[in-house]
């Protein structure tokens, strides 16, 4: 602290009883504390976008590794060997950040699995459509999933706040989805 400032708070704090001085540092702890506030609000954020973006990146090639096995295990035979690799990855994910491959077994087990055989049973989807379609095809509308991610967020987490300019740029976006599929599936297909 700059010696003016600490003598006129002295000053100040011996004509007031002392609570100068004790108001300036609680003003000056509060500052610290929104600015580490704000620091760590951006940095979650950086971490949030650049966990989506390799959502994006891994999500995208996920099916890419069915090219290098035998024919006779792609396509719904390649699914269970799937399933074992998610299994093995998310629960070095959860060792890793947890100590532990099962975090919260009590309240964690059923509704993960549960969300494991809805995840488990939309890929078995895409990989039976990627068959009977064409891969570029089959990715491009199974990625339409995200308009029922997003309307499950709007809808029951109430993620846009009902505020209309954003609900007509996420309708807006959802066309664009929706147009560029429809283009997709008319003019993709190589069979």
């Amino acid at each position: 602290m700059r010696p003016s400032v600490a003598r006129s708070l002295s000053r100040s704090s011996s004509a007031n009883g002392g609570n100068s001085w004790s108001s300036y540092n609680s003003r000056t702890n509060r500052r610290s504390r929104q600015r580490l506030a704000a620091k760590a609000a951006k940095f979650a954020i950086g971490v949030g976008l650049l966990a989506a973006a390799a959502v994006g990146c891994i999500g995208g090639s996920n099916l890419a590794p069915e090219e290098f096995a035998r024919s006779a295990a792609q396509g719904v035979a390649y699914i269970p060997s799937y399933a074992a690799g998610a299994v093995l990855c998310s629960g070095a994910v959860a060792l890793a950040r947890h100590g532990r491959a099962i975090v919260a077994p009590n309240a964690a087990v059923l509704p993960g699995v549960a969300c494991g055989a809805i995840y488990g049973g939309s890929v078995c989807c895409t990989i039976m459509a990627i068959v009977t379609l064409d891969y570029s095809v089959a990715s491009t509308l199974a990625q339409c999933s995200m308009l029922v991610t997003a309307f499950w967020g709007i809808a029951v987490y109430g993620e846009l706040g009902g505020d209309a300019r954003r609900l007509a740029a996420f309708g807006a976006g959802a066309v664009v989805i929706v147009g560029g599929a429809a283009v997709v599936s008319y003019y993709g297909t190589t069979k």
